[in-house]
């Protein structure tokens, strides 16, 4: 679905026929992949990143219009969202079942939330339906579970930031990151795809040009030396991640 607003908000700026063809060639396998995944939280993003990306990059200038092709698009993406086999919802049948079983848990631990990862054991202890999860099926609301309303503040202000520098920009590139990663928050708002590494690495680096391509002009660049410490906080981080896997395991 990334895949897909990306390679539409990179045709916009493409200068030639021939660029525009390379960029929407991927859609032959991206499409129908998305039409076979039943991902009815991934359809329901992708005209509203198409149109973040259109309204961002200039595309469309009238809300009138944007709130016109949101509502047509989500329309159509819940109907071919629901051709194989499915329930004819907005988010599927058991969804809503795992976020009242998620507020529970809220309610349950209303300050610093249950504890990281604790929600599929929850899940079973309070399950309305004989089903086996481990997810509650939306970032923010299991995040607000296991971690309290702290968690999720933090989480909002680390996914927000990238989104603050948007407003007025029209450049293209920046236009097509910006629904990609529109798409990426909505998505992990009402599925659990975001836990896939690729998923999150594609949401992270859109989120990186955001904040690259929206810097102020006088924004002075960071030095070689803060640089090089940022990249060896990030590596000591993976390497203790990976040692805490490997471990277990």
């Amino acid at each position: 679905m990334l895949g897909i607003v990306l390679a539409i908000g990179l045709s916009v700026a493409a200068r030639s026929p021939a660029t525009r063809l390379a960029v929407l060639t991927p859609l032959l396998v991206l499409v129908p992949t998305l039409y076979l995944t039943s991902s009815r939280g991934a359809w329901v993003a992708l005209p509203v990143g198409i149109a973040a990306s259109l309204y961002v990059g200039g595309a469309i200038r009238s809300r009138a219009v944007l709130l016109s092709l949101l509502a047509v698009g989500i329309a159509v993406a819940v109907m071919i969202g629901s051709e194989r086999g499915q329930p004819f919802t907005l988010f599927g049948e058991n969804r809503p079942q795992y976020w009242r079983v998620a507020w529970q848990d809220v309610e349950a631990n209303p300050v610093l939330g249950s504890g990281a990862g604790t929600f599929g054991a929850f899940w079973l202890e309070h399950r309305p339906v004989n089903e086996l999860v481990h997810d509650a099926h939306s970032l923010f609301l299991e995040s607000l579970a296991e971690l309290g309303p702290p968690g999720l503040a933090l989480l909002v202000i680390g996914l927000g930031v990238p989104l603050l520098g948007l407003r007025g920009r029209q450049d293209p590139f920046v236009a097509a990151a910006a629904g990609a990663y529109v798409a990426f928050l909505l998505h992990a708002a009402v599925d659990w795809d975001w836990e896939f590494g690729a998923v999150g690495l594609v949401g992270v680096m859109c989120a990186a040009v955001l904040l690259v391509g929206t810097r102020p002009e006088r924004a002075r660049p960071i030095s070689i030396v803060t640089r090089g410490l940022l990249l060896a906080a990030v590596l000591a981080l993976v390497a203790f991640v990976v040692a805490r896997l490997a471990r277990s395991a």
